[in-house]
């Protein structure tokens, strides 16, 4: 776990409702779950690929929020960087996680 992105999560969740966005199929829900708890990350709702969709992430993630009310949905965080720019055209306001890059994470 990087501690910069934890410690935006943190920041976030004091005054906002947290959503993760995860390329992973349905099937790993459990060990993402396990995981972010084990990393004391905060609660949130985790929107997954479902089994059989092989499209990139940057087709996925756009799909996957849109269920999300869109004036609700205050930021986006990604590292990669085509999926910020497909987010940042769908019109969110998305910080790329560069750090996360920068540590091969």
């Amino acid at each position: 776990m990087l501690q910069t992105g934890k410690d935006l999560v943190l920041s976030f969740a004091e005054r906002s409702y947290v959503a993760y966005l995860s390329g992973r199929r349905e099937s790993c829900r459990e060990a993402t779950l396990s995981w972010i708890t084990r990393n004391g990350l905060p609660w949130g709702n985790l929107l997954m690929r479902s089994e059989n969709d092989y499209r990139k992430a940057a087709v996925l993630k756009p799909e996957l929020i849109k269920p999300l009310p869109f004036e609700q949905v205050l930021i986006v965080v990604d590292d990669d960087p085509l999926v910020c720019d497909a987010l940042s055209a769908a019109g969110y306001r998305v910080l790329q996680a560069t750090w996360a890059r920068a540590k091969g994470a």
